[in-house]
């Protein structure tokens, strides 16, 4: 009986090319597919990153507007914005550090009472503040640095020098509490633990960073701020993803100020620009001092 012969030669060549072209064009496609998802992706998460540090900018500012006792804004209008809104600079978000020739007007507005409050070395230094103007407020502002001063707890892990005392209150009752002694400029007040310190924020703007400081009147052990010397900000980085722009060769940052003293508003605008990406965010911010724009009648 003969012997069926297996025909098991193997694929031909022109079967094995046709096999390759198609596993390349498979390989290639999913290739693109992935590139294409990893592009997406880098590009959402730029742009969440930006939203997220325009929202937490924006956030850390209002909390601090919104506690003032006192506020000092620096920066520059365009034209004669301060008489009528006109002259507004065209501020692209998708043109960061875009030169503009347009004229700039430096802007230094203080409550007429806190400028009178200034020390005569302070007042020295600050002889081109003017009060906040109250008919038609300042409609855009480009801010390059903004003061802040606002009442916080006296927290007794950054007090030092304390002894217990007896204190006294104004309904006769009394209570052993913690009390220090500071020297205010050049005379020694009693402060107790139940009492508040006065925390000074400084937010300064250079070209697309913020930064932010902070120094404490009593809790001097909790201060952070930059010296006036220093040319190195970067240990107070608090974002470096704003717009801005150079104008004669000033740097405009791209945080906008509405400030309206009369009824007592701050509206702020952040522009910010990073990695291709943009984005906006604003509010109206209404002080909880009627009285930190300006002075009581």
């Amino acid at each position: 009986m003969r012997e069926k012969k297996n025909n098991n030669s193997g694929f031909t060549l022109i079967e094995l090319v046709v096999a390759i072209a198609i596993m390349a064009l498979l390989m290639a496609a999913v290739c693109s597919l992935m590139a294409q998802n990893t592009i997406t992706y880098k590009k959402t998460k730029a742009d969440i990153s930006v939203q997220n540090s325009a929202q937490a900018t924006y956030d850390c500012m209002a909390d601090a507007v919104m506690q003032a006792s006192s506020i000092q804004i620096e920066g520059y209008i365009a034209g004669n914005m301060s008489t009528a809104d006109t002259g507004i600079l065209p501020f692209s978000t998708t043109e960061v550090g875009k030169s503009d020739s347009t004229s700039l007007t430096a802007v230094k507005g203080m409550r007429a009472s806190d400028i009178a409050a200034l020390t005569p070395a302070e007042q020295a230094a600050c002889t081109d503040f003017t009060s906040f103007k109250l008919s038609g407020g300042y409609k855009n502002v480009y801010v390059t640095k903004m003061v802040i001063k606002y009442s916080v707890p006296i927290e007794t892990a950054y007090m030092t020098g304390g002894t217990q005392q007896l204190v006294t209150y104004a309904d006769g009752s009394t209570k052993q509490k913690m009390v220090y002694t500071i020297n205010d400029g050049g005379t020694n007040i009693k402060v107790t633990e139940d009492d508040e310190d006065i925390c000074t924020v400084t937010f300064q703007f250079d070209g697309k960073n913020m930064y932010v400081g902070r120094t404490y009147k009593y809790m001097t052990a909790k201060n952070d701020m930059w010296a006036a010397s220093a040319t190195d900000l970067s240990p107070w980085l608090y974002s470096s993803s704003l717009n801005y722009m150079e104008c004669d060769g000033d740097t405009v940052s791209g945080v906008v100020a509405q400030i309206d003293a009369e009824n007592g508003s701050l509206g702020i605008e952040l522009l910010f620009a990073d990695k291709s990406m943009s984005y906006t965010t604003n509010g109206m911010i209404n002080l909880r001092n009627s009285y930190v724009l300006k002075d009581a009648k």
